[in-house]
């Protein structure tokens, strides 16, 4: 077991990353795992717990953050905590027992009345809108 710190473990890692993978990929990491070290701290890595990484998703939620960018973090963090895992700087990745948070159903958007008269008034104006109405 090892006692590297979230912080020292993001730099490594990302270090890391810019040797094999894009630039813009390795935004993503730094922006992922920022954000859970603003939420952990810096604790030593495998002291991270299963509860802050619920904890860490929920905050991320409660703040306005999308499911779907949710996902990403998680997909993110999954691939950094397989790292810590192979590097031996944690003994077990909870971050493998985390599953996607389910995200909406998207709806064809409806048009409330107010949009519709809009709509239904520029297109009275223009002939060429109206010859497609």
């Amino acid at each position: 077991m090892s006692d590297v710190t979230l912080a020292d473990f993001i730099k490594e890692y990302l270090e890391h990353r810019r040797a094999n993978r894009e630039e813009a990929t390795v935004r993503l990491n730094a922006a992922a795992l920022n954000k859970l070290k603003d939420h952990v701290g810096t604790k030593i890595m495998n002291m991270i717990t299963p509860r802050d990484i619920d904890a860490f998703h929920d905050n991320v939620l409660m703040m306005g953050c999308r499911p779907t960018s949710l996902n990403a973090y998680i997909r993110h963090l999954n691939d950094a905590f397989k790292t810590a895992l192979k590097w031996q700087y944690i003994t077990q990745d909870h971050y493998a027992e985390v599953k996607q948070v389910s995200e909406p159903e998207k709806y064809d958007r409806v048009l409330h009345d107010d949009e519709m008269m809009t709509t239904e008034r520029l297109v009275r104006q223009d002939s060429q809108l109206r010859a497609l109405w």
